[in-house]
């Protein structure tokens, strides 16, 4: 999160998709929390805009139970 910061200028928009599930075969992924990830960008001048969850649009992964969260994070000026 601290590189992300120091490569957002101030009043900067930084725009995340978290995906939560399973992940395509072959394909390693590691859990990922909204919230911490909120809380680490908040420790590094980020400020939360907007927070959305979606469904996946693949049906193939609609049936192994993924999901996105989307973070709108704004850098402090």
């Amino acid at each position: 999160m601290a590189n992300l910061a120091h490569m957002t200028t101030a009043d900067g928009l930084l725009i995340m998709s978290l995906r939560h599930g399973p992940g395509a075969d072959g394909r390693q992924v590691f859990p990922v929390s909204a919230d911490e990830t909120i809380s680490a960008a908040g420790l590094c001048g980020f400020e939360l805009v907007q927070r959305t969850e979606a469904a996946s649009v693949q049906a193939r992964n609609q049936a192994n139970g993924v999901f996105w969260t989307w973070l709108a994070l704004k850098k402090a000026s």
